[in-house]
């Protein structure tokens, strides 16, 4: 088990601190450092636990089965990401929150085009392939 952060977003990040210790963080430095400046300026405190920095397109292997692989998207949140998630000879690729404009939007069809999977999902939906978009 573990917790991957798709963006710096308060409302994705704002309660860091109660994933239970055991369970690694995974969270970009930059986007940490964002929230660490947003937390002081908040009653958020600070972030007070250890996270494992993730970075575009360097894989992430929690086991032998399972691997994420993080994707930089455009959104109003610096940094974020979509994670392709490999497990099982399949492949399933997770959204999070994106838009298709902005100055990183142009990226978004090139790189659904360049990646093979099974299904995607978001915040609301599964759906297989060839149903999106």
């Amino acid at each position: 088990m573990c917790n991957l952060f798709t963006s710096d977003t308060l409302t994705t990040v704002g309660r860091i601190n109660e994933v239970l210790p055991e369970i690694p963080v995974y969270f970009s430095d930059i986007s940490r450092s964002i929230q660490e400046t947003v937390f002081t300026f908040t009653r958020k405190g600070k972030i007070n636990r250890e996270t494992i920095d993730i970075q575009a397109e360097v894989p992430i292997k929690i086991n032998d089965d399972l691997v994420f692989k993080p994707l930089l998207v455009d959104h109003s949140a610096y940094n974020s990401f979509m994670f392709l998630i490999e497990a099982d000879n399949k492949r399933v690729l997770y959204t999070g929150d994106y838009r298709k404009h902005g100055y990183k939007g142009k990226l978004f069809k090139p790189m659904l085009k360049k990646i093979r999977q099974d299904r995607y999902t978001n915040h609301r939906t599964a759906q297989p392939y060839q149903d999106q978009m």
